[in-house]
């Protein structure tokens, strides 16, 4: 950089020599001294698109997103047209969690740069985050048209069906994202958990063990184990899983409907009706199916329990 950085000495009043010398800088990985020649370059000249656009792009690096978009505005003052100006400017917000701003920045982007399938699947992010689902989703369709979907276009339509309580939807794109991640613990949990709000029970059991091997300490996985457990009718597996997560959390009262129903199943009243009357104690749904259903065994167990113990 020594002959730019003469030329910068020989045209102190010019702003392409500094320009060009920050470019050379950033090359180099320098990034911070690339920052400050930009900066100066653009005292000496407003109007250079290049001088903006490099320095927005060099500001976004740095991670001073609100400095990357006041670089980039100043670029699309130079160059309205500039595409690349305009994803700039998407980015910077993004970083800087102005959701609403970046999507409809990232929407005029695309109206000149529709097979950008990359940017579809960040505006998809944003328009998610802002609850706009349906958008969100359209734009992934429009991404998955020009190819296969990644993990963080997968991720995200999972995310908009479990929203949408479409859990059989979600499957697909999940069992997609575990293809590309086997590593990742958080997709067997979240495909257990669509199998299970999707009532089917040995896949989601399936899945569940396996996030929970990779991790034994998901509160959330075990929980969603014993109901997979549960409506697999492996009453002595659940209680199992019941015990142990009792003792990491206080857990919700029909648990204690759970922990009743599988002693009731493994033929042991006297456990049964215990924890009947304590679902019964805790539960302040009196219109439940759970509540009668309780109120009904209560009944027929004290009778059996009375019976025994005579």
């Amino acid at each position: 950089s020594f002959p730019l950085q003469h030329a910068v000495e020989l045209m102190p009043e010019e702003g392409r020599p500094l320009f060009l010398l920050g470019a050379a800088l950033e090359r180099s990985g320098k990034l911070g001294a690339a920052i400050e020649r930009y900066e100066a370059a653009e005292k000496l000249d407003d109007r250079d698109f290049d001088i903006h656009f490099s320095l927005g792009r060099a500001l976004l690096n740095a991670q001073r997103a609100p400095e990357a978009e006041r670089a980039f505005r100043s670029a699309l003052v130079s160059r309205p047209e500039a595409s690349e100006a305009r994803l700039g400017l998407a980015q910077s917000l993004l970083a800087e969690k102005k959701l609403e701003a970046a999507a409809a920045e990232l929407g005029a982007y695309l109206v000149a740069q529709p097979n950008d399938a990359s940017a579809r699947v960040e505006r998809a992010g944003a328009l998610v985050d802002t609850g706009r689902l349906d958008e969100a989703l359209a734009e992934l369709d429009r991404a998955a048209a020009t190819g296969a979907e990644g993990l963080r276009a997968l991720e995200l339509r999972s995310q908009i069906y479990f929203a949408e309580k479409r859990y059989a939807d979600a499957v697909p794109a999940l069992q997609k994202a575990a293809a590309i991640a086997p590593g990742d613990k958080d997709i067997p949990a979240l495909l257990g958990h669509a199998y299970l709000e999707a009532k089917n029970y040995p896949d989601a059991l399936r899945e569940l063990n396996a996030a929970y091997r990779m991790d034994p300490n998901a509160n959330d996985v075990l929980g969603d184990l014993v109901l997979a457990e549960y409506n697999n009718r492996h009453y002595a597996e659940a209680l199992d899983a019941l015990e142990l997560l009792s003792k990491r959390k206080e857990l919700p009262p029909e648990s204690w409907f759970i922990r009743a129903a599988c002693y009731d199943k493994l033929g042991q009243p006297a456990q049964a009706l215990e924890a009947y009357q304590r679902f019964l104690q805790l539960n302040k749904d009196e219109n439940s199916d759970m509540y009668f259903e309780s109120a009904s065994r209560v009944r027929a167990l004290s009778r059996e329990v009375r019976k025994k113990g005579r």
